[in-house]
């Protein structure tokens, strides 16, 4: 028999802001082209070497010219003396009551200080009406008005989106310094698991847990150091987490129930410290936190859709942390409006699977992906969101509102 750990109850919040407490994030770093920096994070600040722009220049096609030439309005006409192109700046000498074509990213030449879309003029020759309503200024990007030469543009910590990507290389920079990726290591135990490709034996189903939860690791930003399925054996168990301690994080699945064969909570006790808590939860409530030679280890349950669930709420947010992550490690969440009842007692904490969507009035709606069993991987496969649901919260009726959080915030890295 294992012996009974007298675990604590604590809430959702407690044990998110435990965790977060515990995180070290990695130290080392790494030079990388931007090309391949994609979803990596910054690990110091990006300093803007030039002004965005470098120059004032145009946001229209149109004409440019000295806005004193025209009435108060914005209304005249003017002779046309040249033209500005984005890569061909105007070069010659504009004379009061001249403007020049200028086109959209083309050089505003100093001599103007503003520039008037092509649909508000009329041609004829050289000669170039303008009609009133643009101002002084209007249409014009002016030199550093994005960022200035020497101000911070992109702080430590970021996660390098496509949008940061894009700016890096407006600055002109080639190469970002980044993090390294933090390494996870996960351990499936189960005499029952299987690896995919392999004969299924009598009684054997094949490992999912640990591909699953790889690919979230993955998308959280790590690298996998190491996949094992481990037997139900306390000795192969403890030199599995003896090898798994090379990574920053360690990830195992199965064996944190109350089970004849549940033996992962207390080998890792021998190693480390596990936290005895208890979060009212469903799915996965046998899940267990520790710290094993310094290095956060999560004690996921055995059921599929109960250990992606217990990642994405808790392991998630630690893992992008680890990688040095600074933005919010809370998984984003929305207000929708139950399109049917969601079953639920009071008492605690529901993470039910759900399809979030827009209806035909706007409104955000979210109903049911059905049967809410944690063995059953296809309601995280056919649902698009986690309907979160409080512990004093009973049944969801229809027309009621809910938090949800939806997936492309929490899988996407």
């Amino acid at each position: 028999m294992n012996p009974t750990f007298n675990r604590r109850p604590v809430s959702y919040q407690e044990a998110r802001s435990s965790i977060q407490s515990f995180v070290r994030p990695v130290r080392e770093t790494e030079e990388l082209p931007i090309e391949k920096a994609l979803s990596r994070v910054l690990s110091e600040d990006v300093v803007s070497p030039v002004n965005v722009p470098e120059a004032n220049n145009s946001a229209m096609d149109g004409y440019a010219m000295k806005f004193s030439d025209l009435a108060a309005d914005g209304s005249g006409t003017l002779r046309l003396a040249g033209e500005s192109f984005a890569g061909h700046p105007f070069t010659g000498r504009l004379e009061p009551g001249e403007c020049i074509r200028i086109m959209t990213g083309a050089e505003v030449p100093d001599c103007c200080d503003t520039v008037i879309q092509q649909e508000l003029t009329r041609v004829d020759g050289s000669l170039v009406s303008f009609a009133a309503g643009v101002g002084r200024g209007g249409n014009v990007r002016l030199r550093g008005e994005e960022l200035r030469r020497g101000c911070p543009a992109i702080p430590a910590g970021t996660r390098l989106t496509p949008a940061w990507i894009g700016l890096t290389a407006t600055l002109g920079l080639r190469t970002v310094r980044v993090y390294r990726r933090p390494r996870v290591a996960i351990l499936s135990t189960g005499d029952e698991l299987t690896d995919p490709g392999q004969p299924l034996g009598k009684g054997r189903i094949y490992d999912a847990n640990s591909f699953s939860i790889a690919a979230l690791a993955q998308r959280a930003g790590a690298e996998i150091a190491m996949r094992k399925i481990v037997r139900d054996d306390p000795k192969e168990l403890l030199q599995a987490l003896e090898e798994a301690i090379e990574a920053d994080v360690i990830l195992t699945s199965g064996g944190v129930s109350v089970g004849a064969a549940d033996f992962t909570r207390f080998v890792a006790a021998q190693k480390g410290e596990i936290f005895n808590w208890e979060v009212p939860m469903r799915p996965g409530r046998p899940m267990a936190v520790g710290v094993v030679a310094g290095r956060l280890l999560f004690c996921l349950p055995g059921n599929p859709v109960a250990a992606a669930v217990t990642f994405l709420e808790f392991a998630r947010g630690a893992i992008r942390k680890t990688g040095g992550e600074l933005g919010d490690a809370d998984p984003p969440c929305l207000t929708a409006t139950a399109e049917g009842r969601f079953k639920k007692r009071p008492g605690r904490y529901e993470m039910q699977r759900g399809i979030f969507r827009i209806d035909e009035k706007g409104r955000a709606v979210v109903k049911s992906t059905g049967m809410q069993s944690s063995a059953m991987l296809t309601s995280m496969c056919r649902g698009n969101c986690i309907v979160w649901l409080d512990k004093d919260r009973g049944a969801v009726e229809p027309g009621e509102q809910v938090l949800v959080q939806p997936f492309f915030g929490l899988l996407d890295s």
